[in-house]
């Protein structure tokens, strides 16, 4: 599953993330700014431009079916470098998917002190295979019952040029942990 724990880079607040938040207000948080993100895009057009380039670029190289699962933990942090003033919500997990093998992975935007997301999709992140190559991602898509588009665009090592999307189905959990699975397609 492509955990899509990768980088998702937005904004963050200068006020600290209280510790004391129960397991279900963590859920509850991690849910929300996925969602209230989401429903703020055009999935349907960035959905079908995504298909329109994929289709464009059929006699590059080889696609290949990618079936991905994956699981991790959302948490926020403060993050001078990245979000500041502002905090920083962090997806990281470990997975395993057909063409990648093992791989971590991380995925982070920033927040208001609100917890909403300082800007709106595409997040990205990044997906490391055991031996290092890497297939970047951006969060393109998705709906309330927790299923979530994912574009990859680029990467390194045998994936530089890499294209494709992936469909996860997501479970989060009340103590903060997430899984997912899923299926798409990739040209490398």
């Amino acid at each position: 599953m492509l955990a899509f724990v990768g980088t998702f880079l937005l904004g963050c607040s200068t006020e600290t993330v209280q510790d004391d938040l129960t397991a279900s207000e963590e859920k509850n948080l991690s849910s929300k700014l996925v969602w209230d993100a989401l429903d703020q895009y055009d999935w349907g057009k960035a959905h079908h431009d995504l298909q329109a380039r994929l289709m464009a670029n059929r006699g590059r190289d080889v696609t290949k079916t990618i079936k991905i699962r994956t699981e991790g933990a959302t948490y926020p942090i403060q993050d001078i470098t990245v979000c500041f003033p502002n905090s920083r919500v962090v997806y990281e997990g470990e997975g395993n998917a057909t063409h990648l093998g093992l791989f971590a992975l991380e995925l982070s935007y920033c927040v208001d002190k609100g917890g909403n997301p300082i800007a709106p999709p595409p997040y990205f992140g990044t997906q490391t295979a055991a031996n290092g190559d890497q297939l970047f991602v951006k969060l393109v898509g998705g709906d309330n019952m927790g299923t979530l588009y994912f574009e990859y665009y680029d990467g390194t090592g045998r994936f530089i040029g890499a294209e494709g999307y992936v469909e996860l189905h997501f479970t989060f959990y009340e103590d903060g942990t997430w899984s997912n699975y899923g299926e798409g397609h990739l040209t490398y």
